[in-house]
């Protein structure tokens, strides 16, 4: 976490490492919104529904927090998401591994959370990809 006080990027990561759906969002502002890219576009919604299918999606998730820092009303924080990733329409069966190395940028104003921009190496989650969709002989090859 942050050497000197605690950023709302700092509470709202502790809040979703310790799987708090109504923690995390009560550091956002009401119009919060999430910004990532996925494979085919960049994406933009908003961050309460982001959060709680992240939390409520991944039961295990591990969120090990290697740095983060303030410079204004940003708050960055370099991050390590490792647990179980439940599938859409997804059974006990039906659940993959996720592992994956991010930076999180977010913007905040009196104390709320106004953006949180995802940001990830594309190279790392094609290959985590990969192997799911492919089995662990692929990580192998």
């Amino acid at each position: 976490m942050s050497r000197n006080r605690e950023t709302p990027l700092d509470k709202l990561l502790s809040a979703v490492q310790a799987g708090s759906v109504e923690g995390a969002l009560a550091y956002l502002a009401p119009d919060a919104r999430v910004r990532g890219s996925s494979e085919k576009q960049d994406t933009e919604r908003p961050l309460a529904a982001f959060l709680r299918e992240l939390i409520a999606g991944n039961p295990a998730l591990v969120v090990r927090i290697r740095r983060s820092f303030r410079g204004g009303t940003r708050g960055v924080a370099q991050v390590t998401l490792d647990g179980l990733q439940s599938l859409p329409g997804s059974d006990a069966a039906n659940v993959a591994g996720m592992w994956i190395d991010q930076a999180w940028v977010a913007v905040d104003r009196d104390g709320r959370i106004e953006t949180l921009e995802l940001h990830w190496c594309r190279e790392q989650w094609a290959r985590r990809r990969e192997v799911h969709v492919h089995g662990p002989a692929a990580e192998a090859a």
